[in-house]
């Protein structure tokens, strides 16, 4: 079941897609670190406030975000592809697949949250691992 209270545990971890920004931008990897860095700002609004206007912003801060995670992965070989493969894998079945109602749409809201949470520490570890592989452009 979905619920449109606002989660400050949710906004907590999404304050969290400021590491892979910081790791990013630290590597060169500039239009990642301001994808991160904005899916950060968008998940604090959108979890804080839980409105129409916030969630449309923060899904286009999100897609922009996993199209950007595919290129990265591209860029870092097999194991950047894997970790892309594996982070969207876990989303998938913790978020949209079939089974998600033993997930993030429980009845059960805080065991719901927790759920939800680890979505961002799994994505968050994900955009960090691949900024590992990819080669840094040479000069």
């Amino acid at each position: 079941m979905y619920d449109k209270r606002p989660s400050v545990l949710l906004a907590s971890s999404g304050t969290l897609f400021l590491v892979p920004c910081y790791i990013a931008w630290s590597y060169g990897n500039i239009l990642t670190a301001i994808f991160s860095g904005l899916l950060s700002g968008t998940s604090v609004w959108y979890h804080l406030c839980r409105n129409d206007v916030a969630f449309i912003i923060d899904q286009i801060a999100l897609w922009s975000v996993i199209t950007r995670g595919l290129f990265d992965g591209y860029a870092g070989g097999v194991p950047g592809i894997a970790i892309w493969c594996t982070v969207m894998s876990y989303n998938y079945i913790v978020y949209a697949s079939p089974v998600r109602r033993h997930f993030v749409h429980q009845q059960n809201i805080e065991i719901s949250n927790r759920w939800h949470m680890t979505i961002h520490i799994m994505s968050l570890l994900g955009i960090t691992g691949q900024q590992l592989f990819i080669e840094p452009p040479s000069s």
